[in-house]
């Protein structure tokens, strides 16, 4: 992560510590003479060093003002010769020796073209420059109940000025054009995680990215596809909105949510882009000063709150977020004073570089947690796991003792009832054995033993049936179907053999049938 950011740092510092590179190859044009037709003294010409603002207590909201600087040309040579005007608000058309020269500015005339955060670029031929004294004239185009401004013009060759207006388009539209797209796709990556987890603190940090996304095309949307003042409105309101959501993600990032705090906050806010959209048009940008300050008024907030929370927590997280939240405070503080300032000696604003960066940073903390929390749940399922094998492991012991002592059990049972059944069968037998053998000892009459005698051979004979139903009764470990047909088919002719009865048993048996029991023989 920390590489990731040191990347992106080197990436934005890049752009400034290459763009005046070969500035010095430059003629750098700063004297000029400028006439403001809306102004009150509007065909005056006066003395003005650039960059130069005017104010926005001048008339008229599509107001333009006229600028003419000389330059002394020793030799102007047969290469191509190019103007460049780092910064303007809002547009702006070049001329030398009184002859236009196209430029890449676009509309002059409302809808004005947007190029506040773009630098402007005319390329003539050698030909309208001539050796000594040059007119340079350059009519800017503003919103003049804001402000308009011009900076510095530099003049010089193609070969010199095109490669430091790349540098300067590569620093101040390129970075906001692939920042604005990763916006997008970070905010879209995040609400897909809390439409799958439902957790607020993601909910508000899609916002958050996605509102400072749209904000964004402020600064690379030349000609936007929808009237100024409602463009205006929106662009104003979704960069105030910004600090308010972030907020709301903090809050619940330290686990909290002050609800009365945040209904006062949004309730403000929807107030603040309700006056926006229907206040007067000469008292749009007042309106929009105070709906800044609010920002940075909560932005503060935000800083203390997460200041606080690193104090008690000392969380390495906490830490990062206040250090980036101290940024984007200060880079705030100094672009409103920027715009306040009656004539800024520098045009960058530097709270559009900050707050991507601060977003890319919140979203690495996210994506560690996520990585954290995934890591931490594949570490609850492998133990998981391991407690269900362990719990299958104990039911199949506890089955298998359970199904030991009901086999047990029934043991017992069956030697009771063998027990009974001798006693009451086999010992009734023997009992009446002994009294016959008794009665034949003492009887004289020789065909009264035999019958005492055939007696007592029969009820041997059902003694001896009896041990061999109650041996039969028990299990044995090779019991199987063929081995109970073969039992029944022996007792069958064992019973029907004395009364001259035919005994035919036949049976049809699956040799991979499983064993039986005395209980389903039963």
């Amino acid at each position: 992560m920390a590489q990731l950011l040191w990347g992106l740092l080197a990436f934005v510092g890049a752009g400034f510590s290459t763009a005046g590179a070969d500035e010095s190859k430059l003629l750098v044009l700063s004297q000029a003479r400028v006439l403001m037709p809306f102004a009150p003294d509007g065909h005056t010409w006066h003395s003005a060093t650039l960059p130069h603002r005017w104010g926005k207590d001048l008339a008229g909201f599509d107001g333009q003002a006229q600028y003419r600087l000389e330059v002394d040309i020793d030799t102007p040579g047969q290469q191509p010769w190019c103007l460049l005007l780092p910064h303007v608000v809002m547009n702006a058309a070049f001329a030398v020796n009184s002859v236009p020269i196209g430029n890449n500015g676009g509309d002059m005339e409302p809808p004005l073209s947007r190029n506040w955060h773009r630098p402007l670029l005319g390329c003539f031929p050698a030909t309208l420059l001539h050796p000594g004294s040059n007119t340079i004239e350059l009519r800017v185009a503003a919103y003049a109940n804001r402000f308009g401004q011009v900076s510095q013009l530099h003049l010089g060759t193609e070969a010199a000025v095109v490669p430091v207006y790349k540098r300067l388009m590569w620093a101040f539209q390129t970075i906001h054009a692939i920042g604005s797209a990763l916006l997008v796709v970070l905010a879209l990556v995040i609400g897909f995680l809390w439409w799958r987890r439902r957790n607020p603190a993601w909910f508000w940090f899609a916002v958050t990215s996605l509102c400072w996304a749209i904000s964004g095309l402020n600064i690379v949307v030349e000609s936007p596809p929808m009237p100024t003042r409602l463009w205006e409105w929106l662009m104003q309101s979704s960069i105030g909105l910004v600090p308010i959501f972030m907020t709301l993600f903090l809050h619940r990032l330290q686990n909290r949510t002050p609800v009365g705090r945040e209904r006062l906050i949004l309730g403000i806010s929807l107030a603040f882009c309700l006056t926006l959209l229907l206040c007067p048009l000469n008292w749009f940008f007042t309106v929009t000063d105070l709906w800044h300050g609010f920002a940075i008024l909560i932005v503060t907030y935000a800083v203390a709150q997460v200041g606080l929370h690193y104090w008690r927590t000392r969380s390495w997280e906490f830490l990062v977020i206040l250090i980036s939240m101290g940024v984007i405070l200060l880079f705030g503080i100094h672009d409103m004073a920027m715009q306040v300032s009656p004539n800024p000696e520098k045009s960058v604003f530097l709270l559009n570089f900050s707050v991507p960066a601060f977003l890319l940073v919140i979203s690495m903390l996210l994506v560690n947690q996520f990585v954290v929390a995934a890591r931490t749940a594949e570490t609850l399922n492998q133990t998981l796991e391991q407690r269900i094998e362990q719990a299958q492991r104990e039911i199949e012991r506890n089955y298998r003792q359970i199904l030991a002592l009901e086999q047990e059990k029934w043991a017992t049972e069956e030697r009771s009832r063998i027990t009974r059944d001798l006693h009451d069968g086999l010992g009734g037998l023997t009992t009446h054995i002994v009294l016959l053998a008794d009665l034949g000892q003492r009887n004289t009459n020789v065909e009264k033993s035999k019958e005492a005698l055939a007696a007592i051979a029969n009820m041997a004979r059902e003694a001896v049936a009896e041990i061999r139903g109650v041996m039969h009764s028990l299990d044995r470990p090779d019991n199987d179907w063929a081995t109970l047909a073969a039992e029944w088919r022996h007792w069958g002719q064992y019973l029907t053999a004395p009364h001259n009865l035919e005994w035919r048993f036949e049976t049809q048996i699956d040799p991979t049938a499983a064993p039986t029991t005395t209980q389903e023989n039963l």
